[in-house]
């Protein structure tokens, strides 16, 4: 019998219901740096967006010793009250979940939310000439995407998170992450990143579109391999209507 894949999920609430300050999310760049040193391949990247900072961990041994050294990490600042960690534990036909207060009562969203197939998040490594191109464009397609019907009963949806490097930092390669986001609600999340010399010299619809095209594939090949079967067919409607020409 394989044994149950056990997640650990540590939601920092921030300053805003869409993706903090500027200055927090400087702090989050370098929070998540230290993750990425500290942890190695039990740190699988977060999600920013939605009123919160989402760091993922895929604990090889106890998720309680490794949460404990992960909070040691979070400067004060960053420990807002109602930031809350999670246990999943995903095996046979249901997920069992452990939430662990980290400051106060946690706070959480309603567990059934209207979603859109398809939606993004920004963060950037600092707002330069560089990268201005990319985010103009990225906002465009992020007023077209509010624009789309909301996904049917039954739907899984795609959160798309966009880290554009800037002058303060810069992912070191072009590259997209796709991972379950919120399995009971059939929810996957991406990570697109994309560092400040790509952003700078590429044709920003000719980027946005492929690099969507790459994260669709791996989504449906995720739903595949892990054989979730949720229908993607409306993340599919949604990508290609926002990147036709």
């Amino acid at each position: 019998m394989p044994r149950p894949r056990v997640d650990l999920l540590v939601h920092l609430r921030l300053s805003n219901e869409a993706s903090g300050a500027a200055g927090e999310r400087d702090a989050l760049f370098r929070l998540d740096e230290a993750m990425d040193n500290r942890f190695g391949e039990e740190y699988d990247g977060n999600d920013v967006g939605e009123g919160e900072f989402l760091v993922h961990l895929v604990p090889r041994g106890d998720p309680d010793e490794l949460l404990r050294d992960v909070v040691q990490l979070i400067p004060n600042e960053l420990l807002r009250t109602g930031s809350y960690a999670t246990v999943r534990t995903s095996g046979g036909d249901e997920d069992l979940e452990r939430v662990v207060p980290l400051a106060g009562e946690p706070w959480r969203e309603a567990d059934v939310k209207v979603r859109e197939p398809l939606s993004f998040g920004m963060v950037t490594g600092g707002q330069c000439a560089d990268n201005k191109g990319l985010r103009d464009y990225l906002d465009l397609v992020w007023k077209r995407a509010r624009e789309l019907p909301n996904r049917s009963q039954g739907a899984a949806s795609l959160i798309v998170i966009w880290y554009v490097g800037g002058d303060i930092s810069s992912p070191d390669q072009q590259r997209e992450r796709v991972k379950i986001e919120i399995r009971s609600e059939q929810v996957l999340g991406s990570t697109v990143e994309i560092p400040r010399e790509v952003a700078a010299s590429a044709n920003p619809a000719k980027l946005v579109a492929e690099a969507l095209a790459r994260v669709l594939e791996a989504s449906e090949v995720l739903v595949k391999r892990r054989k979730l079967g949720w229908n993607t067919s409306e993340i599919r409607t949604a990508v290609e209507a926002l990147t036709q020409s």
